[in-house]
């Protein structure tokens, strides 16, 4: 029993350090990224200004912000699965919804998105949580939910209180995912494997970070069909 304990404990560290060592590793090859890529954006320019607006120089462009936002991304979810340098403080859940969804809804629906951002409370929550990881989660459940949320459809974001819980719902006009990937969806880089959802294809890493971030703060995140999309519902514990 005694050696089968060591090789326990020894096979846990290891486990630990191999997943140190990863995370590490994603962090620091996301970070060398981005100096390729600053120097990719200079020479991009420097051919404008010789050749003119081409229609390859515009594709070189969209697909450097692509690779951009990913990086960024990769970097969002390696320092959550880090140990979190925040300070767990009482938070009023109304008031950073609120931010969250003005700050959207200027990157979406002012940029042009002819998709609506609805928000509505009756409650007061306060929770006890990470204020920068929470605020990451919502982000990119609710920038989910607009970027695949249909053509000129509604997103819904709903605050409420069941019990001893805060529960945030964003329900978008998209038309959902299969039920066999309803849980899928919330892994690193997955992407549907059916046509009808290539629109969700995206980086793969949104709902991801905010399942990462939902863990974090003590609470749970899941998805669940509706008639008319996709309703994603985080949940968490209340202050007493």
């Amino acid at each position: 029993i005694g050696l089968l304990a060591r090789d326990f404990d020894r096979m846990a560290d290891e486990l630990q350090r191999a997943w140190l060592q990863q995370t590490e590793l994603t962090r620091n090859v996301s970070h060398e990224l981005r100096s390729p890529l600053a120097r990719l954006r200079v020479a991009l320019e420097l051919a404008r200004r010789k050749t003119g607006d081409l229609a390859e120089l515009d594709k070189i462009e969209m697909e450097t912000e692509r690779l951009d936002e990913l990086i960024g991304r990769i970097l969002e979810y390696s320092k959550l699965d880090a140990d979190s340098q925040e300070r767990l403080v009482n938070i009023d859940l109304g008031e950073l919804l609120s931010s969250v969804v003005d700050d959207v809804r200027f990157e979406f629906v002012d940029a042009g998105s002819e998709t609506k951002i609805e928000f509505s409370s009756d409650v007061t929550c306060t929770v006890s949580g990470y204020p920068g990881s929470l605020r990451s989660c919502f982000e990119n459940v609710l920038r989910n939910a607009v970027q695949h949320g249909g053509k000129g459809g509604n997103v819904r974001v709903q605050l409420d209180t069941d019990g001893s819980r805060a529960v945030v719902a964003v329900q978008d006009q998209g038309g959902g995912v299969p039920d066999r990937e309803l849980e899928k969806i919330f892994d690193p880089f997955y992407r549907s494997t059916t046509t009808q959802n290539a629109a969700r294809q995206s980086g793969g890493l949104g709902l991801a970070i905010a399942s990462r971030a939902a863990m974090l703060n003590n609470g749970t995140i899941r998805a669940s069909n509706s008639e008319s999309g996709l309703r994603v519902e985080v949940c968490l514990p209340l202050v007493s």
